[in-house]
């Protein structure tokens, strides 16, 4: 069921930017481990190492992992970045180098299966591989599609400084879990309220929030416990 498009001539209100997601970790050099020397972000090097680590993941998104905490904080959901097809080769040839070093990320298929079998050849072969990171969040890593190479690689939507390097292109997408009989009104929320772009999934019971012309995505999905 689609709530509201963006399609039609007439130009309608929408979300433009997913810019950066809050993290909060106990210790910067874990998390400048993983965010930078593992998933390929750029550290903003302008900001002192007592601040907040803000690692710019592509031109336009970043990550803050605020430190000196006395739990990490886990997302509620999955982080997608997205890559070109070199970049995820790379992450997925880091990966291999790490776990022959014995260092813990755990990777898991896009069905949320434990898969020991990353550690072998056809790691190399995958466009996608969801990976838990040390402090538990779980990122699911692909290769971009066209709308999303077009938005993220064209400099004209922005660039940010300290960018230049960046393995992967964005963030292309946040799930965030949500009580069940609630992502119809979550969906009817953001429609009537910001006039977002909104699709409601009523099989799946899950809400879809689009940005820039679909190349990013927030969906609330229903789960036990939420």
């Amino acid at each position: 069921e689609i709530l509201l498009t963006m399609e039609g001539e007439k130009k309608q209100p929408g979300l433009y930017l997913l810019e950066h997601l809050n993290l909060d970790v106990e210790d910067q050099e874990s998390a400048e481990d993983f965010y930078c020397k593992f998933l390929g972000c750029m550290r903003v090097a302008s900001r002192p190492r007592e601040a907040t680590l803000h690692s710019n993941c592509g031109y336009l998104t970043q990550f803050h992992t605020g430190d000196k905490m006395k739990r990490s904080q886990q997302w509620r959901g999955e982080i997608e970045i997205v890559y070109s097809s070199a970049g995820l080769q790379e992450v997925q040839n880091r990966l291999k180098r790490m776990i022959k070093q014995g260092l813990k990320i755990s990777t898991k298929d896009r069905h949320n299966r434990n898969s020991n079998r990353f550690e072998k050849e056809e790691i190399s072969h995958r466009r996608d591989i969801s990976v838990i990171g040390p402090n538990g969040n779980t990122f699911f890593l692909r290769e971009a599609n066209d709308s999303q190479s077009a938005f993220f690689e064209n400099p004209r939507n922005g660039y940010r400084k300290f960018s230049k390097g960046s393995l992967p292109l964005g963030i292309s997408s946040i799930t965030i879990f949500c009580a069940k009989n609630t992502s119809k009104s979550i969906s009817k929320f953001y429609l009537d309220i910001f006039q977002f772009p909104v699709r409601y999934d009523h099989e799946d019971t899950k809400a879809t929030i689009f940005a820039n012309n679909m190349a990013q995505e927030i969906h609330f999905v229903e789960k036990k416990g939420a």
